[in-house]
């Protein structure tokens, strides 16, 4: 199943092409590139081939993205006997999402070992994650919290899509409420109702310490 998935990944992005044989031209070449470099630096022969019984399933999908996968070997080879096993289950979302996921590429990369714990949710959530990053004004004031948020994107979640509805009255108080997010996240209806509670309560918001009184019961 994962195979013929992954077979309907390759097949979709040759359709895509005005000219299949130049696609076609243009993986193999990159593949074989990635090969030779993978072999003359021995990496092939310590990570990638202990994988490949894993790998091969998704070898369609993979060839499918190698010209857009290139750019990026050099952050993922090294990272790949340890992390492989935990991704795996979702490398067929990965494949097929990849137009999606490529722009954060690097910021998951970068931090691997805080990102890929939380895989299962962060692609749960992914359409309104990207949401958020099409905005890009919003996505970089949205930075420096990105890491706690994706630490609790369980719990983050459900409330993604009420904010960005409300986002005109939430992206003004983002920090201040980022910090009370483990007492605010069980109320979904907070979110929900965030113009009217905000409009009556963001105020307390606004001024230094104020904020605080959000933790009381």
């Amino acid at each position: 199943e994962r195979l013929v998935k992954s077979l309907g990944v390759l097949v979709t992005r040759v359709r895509s092409y005005r000219d299949p044989w130049s696609f076609v031209y243009e993986q193999t070449g990159t593949a074989l590139k990635v090969a030779s470099e993978t072999a003359a630096s021995g990496v092939l022969m310590r990570d990638v081939l202990p994988n490949a019984p894993t790998l091969w399933t998704y070898a369609p999908g993979i060839y499918a993205r190698a010209t857009q996968l290139d750019g990026y070997m050099p952050a993922i080879l090294p990272v790949l006997d340890g992390y492989l096993p935990l991704v795996e289950p979702h490398l067929e979302t990965l494949i097929e999402r990849f137009d999606d996921i490529e722009p954060h590429l690097p910021f998951c990369l970068q931090h691997i070992d805080i990102v890929v714990p939380h895989m299962s949710d962060l692609l749960e959530y992914l359409d309104d994650i990207l949401l958020f990053a099409g905005n890009q004004e919003v996505w970089q004031e949205m930075e420096p919290m990105l890491l706690l948020f994706v630490t609790r994107v369980r719990s983050l979640g459900p409330h993604m899509r009420p904010i960005y509805m409300h986002l005109r009255h939430v992206r003004p108080h983002l920090r201040p409420l980022a910090r009370h997010m483990d007492r605010l996240t069980p109320y979904l209806a907070i979110s929900c109702n965030a113009d009217v509670l905000l409009f009556w309560f963001g105020w307390l918001l606004r001024f230094p310490g104020l904020h605080r009184f959000i933790e009381v019961p």
